[in-house]
């Protein structure tokens, strides 16, 4: 049990205010890493400020490229302080090409704050958790794959271009320089593509009309967050709030990045999806790009067989 008269908060508060996931909480909480200082009657998960603290640093030791099992041992290790984690975790962020001044800012504070004594508040280890957890992404645009013929899938030796057509959304982080590309359907690149040019479609599209039913319903949708990969296939969650209370819903990104250009709500990535999954600017498809196999392929340099074309329209 915790201190009498410390704040708690419930799982879905918590993971409101620091931008984590219910399911990352739960995750956390099953492998005994972070777990909640009580439960209520309903069988709620409720953390105190320690454990706000603990979660903070999981989250920074995770930055720093430990393991979870590695950093439950590090936890029980008396020797490792607060001072010491936060101090090693701003090293790395400075380190970082693409570090996020946010970021910097708050840990910076935290530091001060432990080097003068001053136990920090649990809003300072929330604030730093929302911007560790999740990065802000931007809708750069939409692409398609234009094959030079249109057998070349087929006849060109691995690595395999795009097959013709494919559509693509390409995600540009904001204020650093790395981005993701997501595949996607072709009917959902050309929804996406309509409010990203300033143009409508004649009739509404289903994410025009889920933008009005939740305007109608008196929702808001807070964020979207692409927080994981696995086979391939990219994982997102809608965030949406209801009289004060925040709801995640599943959804493929193409849904989720499509309502939130429809209704302004800001895109993130989780940190390590985006550590594992992104990409500079010159690695990544841009319109105009071309693919040629590697030189090596029939034993002289192959011509382009492809580009990729922005699928975005003046409106």
């Amino acid at each position: 049990m915790g201190v009498e008269g410390e704040r708690r908060w419930k799982v879905g508060e918590l993971a409101r205010a620091t931008g984590l996931t219910v399911r990352a909480l739960h995750h956390y909480d099953e492998i005994e890493l972070v777990v909640p200082v009580e439960r209520t009657s309903g069988g709620y998960r409720l953390y105190g400020e320690r454990e706000v603290e603990r979660l903070y640093r999981v989250l920074a030791l995770r930055r720093l490229g430990l393991r979870l099992d590695e950093i439950a041992d590090v936890l029980d290790d008396e020797g490792v302080s607060l001072l010491e984690t936060v101090r090693r975790h701003l090293e790395h962020v400075e380190r970082e090409l693409d570090q996020q001044r946010r970021l910097r800012e708050r840990l910076q504070d935290l530091l001060d704050a432990l080097e003068s004594s001053v136990e920090p508040p649990a809003e300072q280890f929330i604030g730093t958790l929302e911007a560790m957890a999740v990065i802000e992404m931007n809708v750069k645009d939409v692409l398609i794959w234009h094959s030079h013929v249109a057998d070349a899938p087929a006849k060109t030796p691995l690595p395999h271009p795009p097959r013709d057509g494919q559509r693509a959304v390409l995600l540009e982080q904001q204020g650093g320089e790395r981005v993701l590309p997501i595949w996607i359907g072709r009917t959902e690149a050309e929804a996406l593509a309509l409010p990203l040019s300033g143009r409508t479609a004649g009739r509404p599209l289903s994410a025009d009309l889920t933008a009005r039913l939740i305007e109608v319903g008196d929702l808001v949708v807070e964020r979207v967050v692409i927080e994981t990969v696995r086979d391939f296939t990219f994982y997102a969650t809608i965030v949406v709030a209801s009289n004060d209370e925040a709801h995640e819903v599943d959804a493929r990104p193409s849904d989720a990045l499509n309502l939130a250009v429809r209704v302004g709500a800001p895109v993130f990535i989780s940190a390590e999806l985006l550590e594992q999954a992104g990409a500079a600017p010159a690695q990544v498809p841009f319109a105009g790009t071309e693919w040629q196999p590697p030189p090596h392929i029939g034993g002289k340099p192959a011509k382009p067989i492809g580009e990729w074309r922005t699928a975005l329209q003046a409106g």
